[in-house]
Parts: structure tokens; sequence; C-alpha cells
């Protein structure tokens, strides 16, 4: 298995992808940072705060999240895909006759870029958000459990998110689909969920309102939430119950597809 390990993070750290996602996640921090800096400082200043301390806090603390799972899940994908893209995969499953042990090797990896990417955002966000908060005259929450659990659980999504990739991929092969549907389908779904709450709101019907919150990304923010987001979310060990769901379903869907499937 050590030998498989290597061989998929060299796979990765050879080409050029890993760190062009990654110049593309600073960004995506940066801007976070910015969005959500203003919104934290906008809520202290002006008295609002209709979310809690330890809520504005794990949003700052999770920045980035948004742009980051997906690249995540964009590593899952290329890890798998680019076996058939380059035609690798026939010496890959030869060399390895054990076609789970390749595909467990794969998640392994996936998962450890996943949370590189995780890491990387919070040892950046964490700092900022706090000198954010102190800037306003508040402390840092980093103290505080639920603020705690929110950067944890952040690491935790872009790890599933990077299993899910694989997921896509697995089912698809082909590459340049693989991560169009991946991206499609990150947006659109949230699309989705947004117009269904919205019909659920004009119907008065509870159960339509938050049918965001049981979508891949919806159940990732509910997760990563130091509170409660609204009334009709789940709490934020459904969330995680969820986001895990997705994630096993998307393994076991690759694992059992990938030692079934004709390679050529």
């Amino acid at each position: 298995m050590t030998g498989l390990l290597r061989s998929e993070y060299l796979k990765v750290v050879t080409t050029k992808v890993w760190w062009v996602m990654l110049l593309g996640l600073l960004g995506a921090v940066a801007l976070a940072l910015l969005v959500n800096g203003a919104i934290v400082t906008n809520e202290i200043q002006h008295g609002h705060e209709t979310q809690s301390l330890n809520t504005l806090a794990g949003m700052l603390y999770t920045s980035g999240q948004y742009f980051g799972v997906l690249f995540a899940a964009i590593i899952g994908t290329l890890l798998i895909t680019n076996e058939f893209r380059h035609q690798t995969a026939t010496a890959t499953f030869l060399a390895t006759p054990k076609r789970v042990n390749v595909i467990v090797a794969k998640f392994i990896v996936a998962v450890g870029w996943g949370l590189l990417y995780a890491l990387i955002c919070t040892v950046i966000a964490i700092p900022i958000g706090a000198a954010i908060l102190s800037g306003q005259g508040v402390s840092s929450q980093l103290g505080e459990g639920d603020v705690v659990k929110v950067i944890l659980l952040n690491l935790v999504a872009f790890g599933v998110w990077a299993v899910l990739g694989i997921g896509i991929g697995t089912l698809l092969q082909n590459q340049v689909g693989s991560v169009v549907t991946l991206i499609v389908a990150f947006f659109g779904s949230q699309l989705v969920g947004g117009l269904l709450s919205a019909a659920g709101q004009a119907w008065n019907l509870d159960w339509l309102r938050g049918t965001f919150y049981y979508l891949p990304y919806g159940a990732t923010q509910v997760m990563t939430s130091a509170g409660k987001l609204d009334a009709h979310a789940p709490a934020w060990w459904g969330g995680m119950l969820l986001v895990l769901a997705y994630g096993a379903i998307a393994a076991a869907f690759g694992s059992w597809l990938t030692t079934k499937r004709d390679i050529s």
C-alpha cells in the first residue's frame, strides 16, 4: 500500500494542476476574507448582531470554503480521470491486480490533498479573522467550543468533497466531462435548492423551504456553522451525517464500479 500511496501522490505533484488550483484557492480565501470581514465588521459596528459572535467568528475562520471544497472535489476527480485520459489505467491495474487497493490509495491521497487545502485556508483565515475581530474590540472566540468545532469540521468537509470528486470521476471517466459536471452540479444544485426554498416560502410549505440544506453543499454549510442557519435547517450533527453519507456513497459506488468495469 505504501508504494501505491507514493505512486498516487507523485501523479499529483508531477503535474501543474495542484499548484494552479492552490493559487486559485488562495485567491478565493482572500476574496472570502474581504467579503466576510465586511459583513462581520458591519454587524458589530452597527450593533445588528443578528448572528452570534461565535457564528461570525466561524464565518471568518472558514473563509475560502465555498470554492475550496470544489477545488478539493476537482483534485479527487483528476486523480481517477487522469488514468483514462492518459491511458495509464490498464498499466496501473495490471501492476496491482486488486483494483480495490488502487481505489483505496486514490481515496486516501485525495482526502490528504483536501485536508491540505483546508489547512492552508485555515492557517490564513484564523490570524486574519482574529485580527478583524480584535479591530472591532471583540475577542477571537477561539476558546469557544462551537468555533473550534466549526474549524475542525471544515477540515472534514474538504476531505469528503475530495471523495465525492472521485465518485464523479469514476462514473464518467472523461476528465473534461467530470470536471464540468462537478462545477455545474455544485452551482446548479445551489440554484435549484434556492428556488425550491423560495417556492416553499411562497406556498408556505415548510418541508420545501429547507431543501437546500439536504443537498451536498447545503449540508456542508450546516455542518460548519457555529449556530443554526435558520428554523428549517437541521442541527449541525445532521449536516455532518448527511455530508458523511454523501461521501460514503461516493466511496462505495466508486470502489464497486472500478472493480466491476472493464478497463481498456
